[in-house]
């Protein structure tokens, strides 16, 4: 466990980090980042202070001029990336107008941009609630000066919260909160499984360069195969009889709970197309611990690559890709026909609360190997493994490329063809 003094370091980097995210997107006009970034402040603040604070637009969406309530603690936020005077006047209006200070009487702002040195209100809350603008308008830099003092063990709770929370966040601001895209339901799957024990890969890709329709996206990837036999073979998921038909124009494909060979154990999958961005889920659920080899996900994951590399033009591929796991259990890495490593025997557990964000601007192999040693690296090697003398999974590159290169031969992807997507 590292000493107080460096996670005291390592909060103010991530939440320096967070803002100046926040405050980059403000500029292009990003909208929703007060949205996006609210899960993380809720429980952010519910630690340091012991709030039971929650969405107030849980039960009433759009609740007027207030995001955050502790009906308890009678305490309310704001949470916006405005700092302006105008901004606060206009949240302490309606909470007049509606009558907030009867259910909290106090109310405060959370901007998550560095507050301006002084403010001059026009709004006159008295005799209301009591306003005070060095007290009740709080920014990160003043959340820090509260953190410099809570005990050791608040302090490893924060610490733990926003290294497993941050990354989620920053990705949520730059491309909606992914919880909006999930699209399998683990409670759901155990229900209907009946076992104790889920584990749920996600992926999102978002092409960043251009956009595209969810029917070119489609086109560019249903091009890529040469029959229908090597289409279920790869990507059994994308079949028809698994489209979900609505009138969204996005498609989406989902199984029912699957049976295998395997007693007690249950499968099932997800794959969306949206406008310039693709979504896909595998899920596994049993009665004992996972040992997944990715394979069927790292093929996945390079289908759906290849396919929005067809619809850009030559050297102007740029994709961002979030990846996260879910589990109720442990998790072990199986090498067993794996893209990572040869079968070589041995268990790498996977950190389920570690995701992965990485940029690919190309789909030359050496590139997707690169790719791969990012995933990898999610796993850490168990204790005492005598074949192996790394602490986190290292990508066997040489293995790694063949697999790659041998899967692209299969798809005969390195044939030349016109770009008549783009």
């Amino acid at each position: 466990m590292i000493k107080s003094g460096q996670q005291l370091e390592a909060i103010i980097e991530m939440l320096t980090r967070f803002q100046t995210e926040i405050e980059v997107n403000n500029q292009v006009g990003l909208t929703n980042i007060s949205k996006h970034s609210e899960r993380l402040i809720c429980r952010l603040l519910n630690l340091l202070y012991g709030y039971e604070l929650e969405s107030l637009n849980k039960d009433k969406p759009n609740f007027p001029g207030l995001d955050l309530g502790d009906e308890d603690e009678s305490t309310a936020y704001q949470i916006t990336s405005t700092k302006k005077a105008s901004k606060i006047d206009d949240t302490l209006s309606t909470c007049i107008k509606f009558k907030h200070y009867e259910k909290f009487k106090t109310i405060k702002i959370f901007l998550l941009v560095p507050k301006q040195k002084s403010y001059k209100l026009g709004v006159i809350t008295f005799p209301h609630f009591d306003f005070d603008v060095d007290r009740d308008i709080v920014d990160f830099k003043s959340l820090i000066k509260v953190i410099e003092q809570v005990s050791p063990i608040r302090l490893n709770a924060v610490y733990e919260l926003l290294s497993h929370e941050i990354d989620r966040a920053i990705h949520s601001i730059k491309y909606g909160d992914e919880e909006d895209n999930y699209l399998l339901d683990p409670i759901n799957g155990l229900k209907l499984s009946k076992m104790p024990y889920y584990f749920i890969f996600r992926c999102a890709l978002h092409l960043k360069t251009s956009k595209a329709s969810s029917s070119k996206i489609y086109t560019a990837i249903n091009s890529l195969f040469q029959s229908d036999a090597l289409k279920r073979e790869t990507i059994p998921i994308m079949a028809e009889q698994y489209r979900i038909s609505d009138n969204s124009p996005d498609l989406y494909y989902t199984t029912e709970l699957e049976t295998s060979r395997l007693p007690n154990y249950f499968t099932a999958a997800s794959f969306k197309i949206k406008e310039s961005s693709i979504f896909f889920e595998t899920a596994v659920y049993r009665d004992e611990d996972m040992f997944p080899n990715f394979k069927m996900e790292m093929e996945i994951l390079l289908i759906s690559l290849f396919g929005l590399s067809k619809i850009v033009k030559e050297n102007d591929l740029s994709v961002d890709i979030h990846i996260e796991f879910d589990a109720n259990t442990k998790v072990n890495f199986f090498t067993h026909q794996s893209y990572f490593l040869p079968d070589i025997g041995g268990y790498f557990s996977l950190n389920v609360n570690e995701a992965v964000d990485e940029s690919i601007s190309d789909i030359q192999t050496d590139g997707l190997v690169h790719l791969f040693e990012v995933i990898a690296a999610a796993f850490k090697s168990e204790n005492g493994n005598i074949l192996y003398h790394h602490p986190f999974l290292m990508l066997d590159t040489d293995h790694a490329t063949r697999k790659i290169n041998s899967f692209k031969t299969l798809l005969n992807f390195d044939a030349p063809w016109p770009k008549v997507f783009a």
